[in-house]
């Protein structure tokens, strides 16, 4: 049970103001301000599904369909300790790779161990890892480094991957990182 008194981290907020409740806007009520936010979002009201057992969203975002992906469950840390995923990705993956997830200091750390073990040079952006408690997440960011992964942050790792500003490409991300 977690404890009701312990500090805990603020969740991002969605930027901008909440609309009144007599002028919602049409389709998604987040749409306005999501910066995920797809056009059929702006026309078509999401409504409630379960996108796994016991996790409900009203997002057109969340069903893996809608991208064309599979979902695999694991009980293992490591990703690439899971039978199924592992021979379905690994014989994809190029050479570097940006790992990000939940539980920097449980999964996110084995996973990152087990692609390096296999040659792979690995960044992490400390920015899109989290964990229950900060320090654990700091604890893991530490070791990740120490075992040679590049720890950074998506920024960088956006504008490192688009070496030049002025382009529709930048323009878009540039917009997005804000």
């Amino acid at each position: 049970m977690p404890a009701l008194a312990a500090p805990r981290a603020r969740l991002a907020a969605i930027e901008g103001a909440v609309p009144a409740a007599h002028a919602m806007p049409a389709g998604c009520r987040f749409a306005p301000r999501c910066p995920f936010a797809l056009e059929s979002c702006r026309g078509e009201s999401p409504g409630l599904r379960e996108v796994r057992p016991g996790h409900l969203s009203r997002c057109l975002r969340a069903p893996l369909e809608a991208v064309s992906a599979r979902r695999v469950e694991k009980v293992e840390f490591s990703c690439f300790r899971n039978a199924a995923f592992a021979s379905e990705v690994l014989p994809t993956l190029p050479n570097h790779l940006i790992v990000t997830g939940m539980e920097a200091h449980i999964c996110v750390l084995q996973t990152v161990t087990d692609l390096q073990a296999r040659g792979h040079q690995i960044f992490v952006p400390l920015d899109a890892v989290t964990s229950r408690e900060s320090d654990a997440r700091e604890n893991g960011l530490a070791l990740m480094a120490r075992a040679g992964a590049v720890v950074t942050n998506a920024e960088t790792l956006v504008f490192y991957a688009l070496q030049r500003a002025g382009t529709e490409r930048f323009k878009k991300l540039q917009a997005l990182m804000k």
